[in-house]
């Protein structure tokens, strides 16, 4: 648990909860240590599975390129041979992941796969559960996804943000001030959704970097499917 606004290893913090099969949390303000020690870390909660491990296998018949959000530089399935440590799985926890894939035009196959390994908790052995991911679930507009993911896309795309990531050079902190004003009066009243706002129009105010890239690769003229190597 990080608390307070002191200088510490954010980096850490988050390798060690991963190593232990735990969980990091950061509380800055009273409202999140609410949050954090009523709401997200409720006193026993019974696990469902142990050892849990989920993949997406794309098909390339459908999908030409993709990236795991934030795990850009991270192999995307361990080699052969080595052995990944999966997590138990407490009952209600939920997680959302994001790829960006860019689709094969007019194809009709569907995208991919869903793979979860996992052992039963009640001891009954390992078990997969395997998934399809089809092609009818793509929306051809933003404005078409269902509240949950657009607020998924907007968090994600403020950590990209953050980061100064080369995907969102184009898009401005009005940006994504204005998607959250779009969104579904019922989500964007929730005290945290309320609060994501809140976050970037501070960073807005305070976000004086520089665009590195912006001697070398206009915006206008970034090719996503050819990232270059910046030199600062």
């Amino acid at each position: 648990m990080g608390v307070g606004l002191g200088q510490y290893d954010d980096a850490r913090l988050a390798r060690l909860a991963q190593a232990g099969g735990g969980r990091y949390l950061y509380v800055d303000e009273a409202g999140t240590a609410q949050r954090a020690f009523a709401e997200r870390i409720p006193a026993a909660r019974p696990v469902v599975a142990r050892d849990a491990l989920a993949e997406v296998l794309f098909d390339p018949a459908a999908v030409v390129r993709y990236r795991l959000l934030g795990h850009e530089r991270h192999a995307e399935r361990p080699a052969d041979g080595v052995a990944v440590a999966g997590g138990d799985v407490p009952a209600g926890q939920g997680l959302t992941v994001l790829y960006e894939a860019k689709l094969v035009p007019d194809a009709r196959a569907d995208l991919g796969q869903l793979r979860v390994r996992y052992r039963r908790a009640d001891g009954g052995g390992a078990a997969v559960f395997e998934a399809p991911l089809p092609r009818a679930s793509v929306r051809g507009r933003y404005a078409d996804a269902s509240g949950e993911a657009r607020l998924a896309l907007l968090a994600a795309a403020f950590g990209e943000k953050l980061r100064g990531a080369w995907w969102v050079r184009g898009v401005a902190y009005t940006d994504l001030l204005a998607q959250h004003d779009g969104l579904p009066p019922a989500v964007a009243r929730r005290p945290e959704v309320d609060e994501l706002r809140r976050l970037i129009a501070q960073a807005a105010t305070l976000d004086a970097r520089r665009d590195p890239a912006a001697g070398q690769v206009p915006v206008a003229g970034m090719d996503f499917d050819h990232v270059p190597i910046i030199r600062e």
